[in-house]
């Protein structure tokens, strides 16, 4: 499989775009994307996100995980949480969860957020 530098170069070159383009859609420069070609550097998640988003493929296969561009939602081994307020769906061994299971991440979930929220208001009150 590819590496993520060979990835990245060839889903660019087959939309025609520039380096460039790609860094400003990034918000980063010229330079600090072709890193990423060359195999130097390697993204923030966030901007891992922003590639595939712009590539219209998953992140497995920027990263070459997998030679299948976009993630297969019908798959049996995509779980989707019945609580679409979650927004949670587990890849590949989520349909081995039990209930219990289910309802801790669940749990966890709103505990991270509690915690996530206060420290934003910390924040805003410093």
């Amino acid at each position: 499989m590819a590496t993520f530098s060979q990835r990245l170069r060839e889903l660019r070159q087959r939309k025609k775009y520039r380096q460039k383009d790609i860094a400003d859609r990034l918000g980063i420069t010229e330079s600090a994307y072709g890193y990423y070609e060359q195999g130097r550097r390697e993204p923030s998640y966030e901007s891992l996100q922003q590639l595939a988003e712009i590539f219209d493929v998953s992140i497995d296969f920027l990263l070459g995980r997998t030679d299948e561009p976009t993630l297969n939602t019908k798959s049996p081994a995509m779980l989707t949480l019945d609580n679409p307020e979650l927004g949670l769906a587990f890849i590949s061994g989520g349909k081995d969860l039990s209930e219990d299971e289910l309802e801790y991440l669940k749990e966890s979930l709103e505990v991270f957020r509690r915690m996530k929220d206060r420290k934003s208001r910390d924040r805003q009150d410093q």
